[in-house]
């Protein structure tokens, strides 16, 4: 019977401590109930990186199926055998209870068909070892904080280390230790080919149509455009309002600005003697109180300009008449 050290409680529905030692992002990756309710199932993704293992745990063809029972908190380990992960680059992805005793596991690569490589089993623990912190198993020592079940002195997946499936099952066997068998289910892989050359069972109609990359980006571009001109629109036609309401707007013409003289200037020209007065000069308009003057862009004026014999920048010439 297989030794136990370090005091591990067995009735506290802990996880066994030896699953710390998972490699990055390949820890418990699925999780089922049993039927009856009675046992929580997990699966590691693959391998455990146990003290001893050289190299990465990832092609090493072990995973391991950790079960909980609701009611005592007993928790048990199986060995899981994957398809030769040094080869075919799999992992497990899924687990989904059938019984107490029987799972569908899916096995993966993260190839696209047809190089891909999905399959699922049925996995059958009824007859695997439990190799967990109750591990019975003659001549094996159980020690949590190297790396759980010890045979011939090594943790499990360091003394299998980078093989084939086939290979490791041999080897645990004669060592006492029985994993879970797998026969094969379904060849998700296989069938998708099957029904399709290139993977795929769906015909879209990005699949009937050439691909063009830049036709969604160019339709992106034309909208910030149209959202750009809406804001403009908005913005002159504020500005507008702002301008009639200071009297500085005239028909026809734009806005036109004020000397320094009339910024405050009544909304009605007439009020505060603003007087318009002729066309006179493309350089802009007179105060006649202290001859300041002011520049007036023909934003808005009837008729061309060029054709008129002016240039863009002609103005309507306001005057002041009156004494501030």
């Amino acid at each position: 019977m297989a030794k136990r050290s370090n005091g591990f409680r067995r009735s506290n529905g802990s996880l066994p401590r030896e699953l710390s030692l998972r490699s990055p992002n390949q820890g418990m990756e699925g999780l089922t109930i049993t039927p009856d309710d009675s046992t929580l199932v997990g699966i590691m993704r693959s391998a455990l990186k146990t003290p001893g293992l050289e190299g990465s745990a990832k092609p090493v063809p072990l995973a391991r199926i950790v079960t909980v029972n609701l009611a005592t908190k007993a928790v048990k380990e199986y060995l899981y055998p994957l398809a030769n992960p040094a080869e075919t680059k799999v992992a497990v992805s899924e687990i989904t209870a059938l019984s107490n005793t029987l799972f569908l596991v899916d096995e993966r690569d993260g190839e696209l068909q047809p190089r891909g490589n999905k399959k699922v089993y049925i996995a059958d623990i009824a007859d695997a070892t439990d190799v967990g912190p109750g591990a019975n198993v003659p001549g094996g020592v159980y020690r949590a904080d190297v790396g759980g079940l010890q045979l011939d002195g090594k943790p499990v997946e360091t003394l299998v280390g980078v093989s084939s499936d086939a290979a490791a099952v041999d080897k645990l066997r004669s060592l006492g230790v029985t994993v879970a068998s797998k026969p094969l289910k379904l060849d998700l892989g296989a069938l998708l080919t099957e029904l399709n050359d290139g993977g795929r069972i769906l015909r879209t109609r990005q699949d009937r149509r050439p691909r063009h990359p830049g036709r969604r980006q160019d339709a992106r571009r034309r909208q910030r455009q149209r959202l750009r001109t809406g804001r403009r629109r908005v913005a002159d036609t504020a500005v507008q309002a702002q301008a009639e309401d200071a009297g500085q707007w005239a028909p026809g013409y734009g806005r036109v600005p004020r000397c320094r003289h009339h910024q405050t200037a009544a909304a009605d020209p007439a009020a505060d003697g603003i007087r318009q007065g002729r066309l006179r000069s493309p350089h802009g308009f007179s105060c006649a109180e202290r001859g300041l003057s002011a520049r007036l862009p023909a934003t808005k004026r009837a008729g061309n300009p060029r054709s008129a014999g002016l240039n863009a920048t002609a103005v309507v010439a306001w005057s002041c008449d009156t004494t501030s």
